[in-house]
């Protein structure tokens, strides 16, 4: 795919979910699929798991029940899961403005910990603290942003991991770093980012790699926004600005009706009958 393809005629959700399947083929490239609203979210997130072999996460900006802290250790994880291979990401079009934690700031405010360095109790403790980690007194109460401490052993959970890490102390020394699941290889190094609300942000659309696909669904109301929706000095962006903001980003543009561009193709009628199987056109739209 070059840098910018737009397609129209593509058809209904699993149309297009098929489409893409074919036309993304082995690549681990992360890709957000960005479409109108939540129920055309959730449609394609169900469609997606049918026709998609790569992993499908759906991303929304505010939940319900949400706790200020709560909110900021998920952003984090949303931030550090844009490094993921292999994976599509959907969001809708005003979700994919959310301000996610620069992780350049996080990790020059992180605190890292070797195997064989010396640990003050006293100061590390003081540390966790101050990036904003909670004790808890039972094992059971261990999540994101949380440790415990008994005897030699201090267990902790950091907010961009998926699992628990031991680590057990030799003396005044870290003897080892090792996740609770057998499953992984101790660590040698555990960095224990900061988990703060005052973050420098950066927007997820621009957050995305050099290497992501960026879909844009069939997008309506670009110039006034989404429905009654108004935002970002009163307007939302067009999907043109948006593709702007982060050049190196392949776009695929799904539309309703043909345009005149160079790098438009539309699907419909006597446009695939130059094609003597499928599997031609989707060769010459993977080229394209």
């Amino acid at each position: 795919m070059s840098r910018g393809l737009t397609l129209s005629g593509a058809g209904n959700i699993s149309a297009k979910s098929l489409l893409t399947d074919k036309l993304l083929g082995d690549a681990e490239n992360l890709t957000m699929w960005m479409v109108n609203d939540a129920g055309e979210a959730n449609a394609l997130f169900s469609h997606l798991a049918v026709w998609q072999s790569r992993r499908v996460k759906l991303f929304t900006s505010e939940k319900s029940d949400e706790s200020e802290r709560e909110r900021t250790l998920r952003l984090i994880r949303e931030a550090f899961a844009l490094q993921e291979k292999g994976v599509i990401l959907i969001t809708t079009f005003r979700d994919a403005q959310t301000l996610l934690p620069d992780l350049a700031q996080l990790e020059r405010e992180s605190l890292e910990i070797k195997v064989g360095e010396k640990l003050n109790r006293t100061e590390f403790f003081n540390d966790l603290i101050s990036r904003r980690y909670e004790n808890v007194e039972s094992e059971d109460e261990l999540t994101a942003g949380t440790y415990r401490a008994m005897g030699n052993v201090i267990k902790i959970f950091p907010p961009d991991a998926e699992e628990i890490f031991v680590i057990d102390l030799d003396e005044e020394k870290i003897g080892s770093i090792s996740p609770l699941s057998t499953l992984h290889s101790p660590l040698s190094t555990l960095q224990l980012l900061p988990i703060d609300s005052e973050y420098e942000t950066v927007e997820l659309i621009t957050a995305l790699p050099d290497d992501a696909i960026l879909i844009a669904d069939e997008i309506i109301g670009e110039e006034n926004g989404n429905g009654s929706e108004k935002f970002l000095e009163g307007r939302l962006p067009t999907v043109g600005e948006w593709s702007a903001k982060n050049p190196a980003v392949k776009k695929l543009f799904f539309t309703s009706f043909p345009e005149e561009n160079v790098e438009f193709i539309h699907l419909r009628f006597l446009s695939i009958l130059k094609f003597v199987t499928p599997r031609d056109l989707i060769d010459d739209l993977r080229i394209k």
